[in-house]
């Protein structure tokens, strides 16, 4: 398969530009949303992308590695 890179040659995938739009229109104060990923590097950006909109506090979950977090700690960072 090709690589993101190669296939979008250094533009963004458009699902993020979707993403920040869906944050923004339904953006509540005081409102959780979360946001589902399969990679690491899709969740990073994520956590970048959505931490430039005003009111947004958005916060990296890693899970089921022995890396990631586990839930005691998710719960944590959440609070």
């Amino acid at each position: 398969f090709p690589s993101h890179d190669s296939l979008y040659k250094g533009r963004e995938h458009p699902k993020y530009a979707k993403l920040i739009e869906i944050v923004r229109k339904n953006l509540v104060e005081g409102g959780r949303l979360i946001v589902f990923a399969h990679y690491r590097n899709t969740v990073t950006k994520i956590v970048e992308e959505l931490g430039k909109i005003e009111g947004v506090l958005a916060h990296e979950f890693i899970g089921k590695s022995k890396e990631g977090m586990g839930q005691k700690k998710q719960q944590e960072e959440f609070q």
